[in-house]
């Protein structure tokens, strides 16, 4: 693809480097948050002296789900391919890549979950998985994405359980969505679940109203077309092994899956799979941790 949109390329370095510094970045800073705000790029402008880094701001004037445009920031070559960072967060986010200018516009790739998910798969880091129940171990997450083509505002489709062995419909892609720099005290793993079945299909959650825990769960898990926060989560390691899913719209819910009765293999499926509030989310227990298992 020679668009606009897709001008944007990876380089792959041998190992890890020598510098424990970098930026953060985010495929999920929500739009609302970008009218008017001011980023930054950095370059080696032609018209400046050899050698030498300049670095400048600009605001964005407008913006699609693929491109940032501000003011044409030099009208000579040497900036294309800066980072576009911003102050977000408590730290500097990396939001795309500066790339076309043309008359009064430069426009920057964003940094998108189909950019994301492009460089794993050229880096052959993209492999699907499974997501077996701690509580129920013979009980998978199952994602039915059938005519999930376009954003809905409830989401639609179907998430629940199916008992073992997992089909094409139990697994999923792993994909990060946003990292913090390393400078960050903490590092959580913020993920999107991508059904392998259905691509652009993504795990949802809406736990609008939780404030409390409940015995059967509550909330809505199901499927969306693109990713947000309400499909974004910090996906947590335990000491067992084991993960849960912490929703990043709904900082004290987690994915939730009631395996009981899940006793065979069904075309459609069974159980139930939504949400569980806790007021201190490192008190996790078993039915919303999950084995992710390779496959």
């Amino acid at each position: 693809d020679k668009s606009e949109d897709h001008d944007y390329g990876l380089i792959l370095l041998p190992g890890h480097g020598n510098s424990d510094d970098g930026f953060g970045w985010s495929t999920i800073v929500p739009d609302n948050e970008l009218n008017n705000r001011l980023i930054t790029i950095c370059g080696f402008p032609g018209d400046k002296p050899l050698n030498t880094m300049w670095i400048t701001g600009r605001q964005i004037k407008r913006y699609t789900a693929n491109l940032l445009y501000y003011d044409n920031v030099d009208p000579n070559a040497g900036q294309s391919g800066s980072p576009v960072y911003t102050w977000y967060g408590g730290y500097w986010t990396v939001l795309g890549v500066d790339g076309v200018g043309v008359n009064s516009d430069n426009s920057a790739a964003r940094f998108t979950v189909e950019m994301i998910s492009r460089f794993l798969r050229r880096m052959n880091s993209l492999n699907p998985v499974t997501l077996m129940s701690v509580t129920f171990p013979d009980v998978y997450m199952r994602c039915d994405g059938n005519g999930v083509t376009k954003h809905k505002a409830k989401g639609s489709g179907i998430v629940n359980c199916q008992y073992k062995p997992p089909g094409t419909y139990e697994k999923f892609y792993i994909i990060p969505v946003e990292t913090k720099p390393s400078s960050a005290s903490e590092h959580p793993f913020t993920v999107a679940l991508e059904s392998a079945e259905f691509s652009n299909v993504y795990v949802r959650m809406d736990s609008e109203g939780m404030n409390a825990p409940q015995s059967p769960g509550g909330g809505v898990v199901n499927c969306q077309a693109s990713v947000g926060s309400w499909e974004s989560f910090v996906m947590v390691k335990q000491s067992s092994g084991a993960c849960s899913f912490r929703s990043v719209a709904f900082p004290h819910c987690f994915i939730r899956m009631d395996g009981r009765n899940v006793t065979k293999n069904t075309g459609p499926g069974a159980g139930v799979v939504n949400c569980q509030y806790y007021s201190n989310p490192s008190d996790v227990t078993d039915w919303e941790l999950f084995y992710v298992n390779g496959s």
